[in-house]
């Protein structure tokens, strides 16, 4: 049987299948990210002096899902259709505990 290499992400996210993701992060995002998560520094390009942008792999949404919805109005999600749903899906969990 042929073994599979999966992937970790820079969110600590293992998987057999990444997705390609976009996003624009403010400076507070920025730098939240780079002290959380140090590995995505080399996955961001400046645009602004307060704008950069994340192009990377993810495993899953589970570890970016959880950054962009600890950050409201900080992030855009640029690429990926099913991201953007996933934090829709998950953000409409908050109302019901």
């Amino acid at each position: 049987p042929k073994h599979k290499k999966g992937i970790i992400d820079i969110f600590r996210m293992q998987s057999f299948e990444p997705s390609a993701i976009i996003l624009e992060l403010s400076l507070v995002a920025y730098n939240l990210i780079i002290e959380e998560y140090p590995l995505s520094e080399k996955y961001i390009s400046k645009v602004t002096d307060n704008l950069y942008r994340l192009e990377c792999e993810v495993g899953n949404f589970l570890g970016v899902g959880r950054f962009v919805l600890g950050l409201p109005g900080e992030i855009q999600i640029i690429k990926s259709e099913a991201l953007k749903q996933y934090v829709l899906e998950r953000h409409q969990l908050f109302n019901t505990y």
